[in-house]
């Protein structure tokens, strides 16, 4: 299919140019390239050196993501978050690329343009483009006090530090007590939509342990449950920790989405800014390469930040997440994001006293 409108796009261009005044610039050959959003593998394009993207197949892979075409090339994209209005035409030697785009019936968007866009966001890997949701914080909601919940390891195996594991049977019943009671769990995506919920909670999950595929995940099935997972990058596919294929079965599911605990779990505040940019540019990198999503969301490795890491962190992702065991308000910081740790062997009193 996407050779064959390449093919088209081209035969086009030609047909433009040959009508064309002779001080027309001479045509280029489209390229295709790999598109990749949410995990939706797209038609994608390099004409005259801008890259394009299918506007209508990017509306059905980003869900709340849709577009309106004008007169005379106007654009108009929206998502859930935001509403911007496009120029189709690049520059004066795309404008002929861009009139032939038309004409079979879709809009190409410009990818350049589309990085204006703060619910989205891109990432290129060599002949590959990333494409997907961020987090807009003009669009969260202030003053929600929300619970955002700490795990490491759901597992009756304990192998490591014992505090950090929670038996998969008190991983269950603390979810039921959730729904029981009132909550609902969202994903960090969802923080745009925090008027629709009445008392939200954010489940996340650290350092990325294989039991979270052979245990947790299970249980989140069968309880319809969202959680976001923290993956140390560099660990992928060691002995303890996820695999790239369980990531992507458990991305699919629409449950979990994973998210960057640096490359090699750095402590941050340890080292240089250029130690510290390297470390999350690489973890980023390695999670979409695994998922074919782009996480937008850094949790600091034992809660080590400084003023480094946050600027860092605002220019690669779009909210930091830290362990000061305290409920976090939604305008105190959106790097500052407090969580509540849950340990091994905690009653259901307890574990009702930390949501406040």
């Amino acid at each position: 299919m996407k050779s064959r409108l390449a093919a088209l796009l081209c035969i086009l261009l030609l047909l433009l140019t040959a009508c064309a005044s002779p001080q027309a610039a001479p045509p280029q050959e489209f390229t295709e390239i790999e598109v990749i959003a949410d995990g939706s593998s797209l038609p994608g394009f390099v004409c005259n050196g801008v890259t394009f993207v299918s506007g209508s197949e990017l509306s059905g892979a980003l869900p709340g993501f849709h577009l309106t075409t004008h007169p005379l090339g106007r654009i108009t994209v929206y998502s859930r978050s935001d509403q911007t209005e496009l120029s189709s035409s690049v520059d004066a030697e795309s404008a002929g690329a861009d009139r032939a785009l038309r004409l079979i019936n879709d809009v190409l968007l410009p990818l350049d343009a589309l990085e204006a866009l703060p619910s989205l966001q891109i990432l290129r890997d060599g002949q590959t483009v990333y494409l997907s949701h961020a987090v807009d914080h003009s669009a969260i909601q202030p003053g929600v006090t929300i619970p955002v919940l700490m795990y490491h390891c759901i597992s009756d195996n304990v192998w490591g530090y014992e505090p950090l594991f929670v038996s998969p049977q008190d991983f269950r019943a603390q979810l039921q007590y959730l729904l029981d009671h009132g909550y609902t769990p969202i994903l960090f995506s969802e923080l745009d939509r925090l008027e629709d919920y009445e008392k939200p909670v954010i489940i996340t999950v650290d350092d990325g342990y294989k039991d979270n595929y052979t245990d947790m995940f299970p249980i989140l099935q069968e309880l319809g449950v969202p959680a976001s997972v923290f993956m140390i990058a560099s660990f992928i596919g060691n002995e303890y920790y996820l695999n790239a294929e369980q990531m992507r079965e458990m991305c699919a599911s629409g449950l979990v989405e994973f998210q960057s605990h640096t490359y090699e779990h750095l402590h941050l505040s340890d080292h240089g800014p250029e130690e510290q940019e390297q470390s999350m540019i690489q973890s980023r990198l390695a999670i979409t390469r695994a998922t074919g999503r782009i996480p937008y969301v850094l949790s600091y490795p034992q809660g080590m930040f400084d003023q480094n890491t946050e600027t860092l962190a605002a220019r690669y992702y779009s909210l930091g997440c830290r362990t000061q065991n305290t409920l976090w308000i939604t305008d105190e910081g959106y790097y500052h994001i407090n969580r509540l740790t849950v340990k091994h062997g905690i009653s259901i009193e307890e574990f009702a006293a930390l949501l406040g």
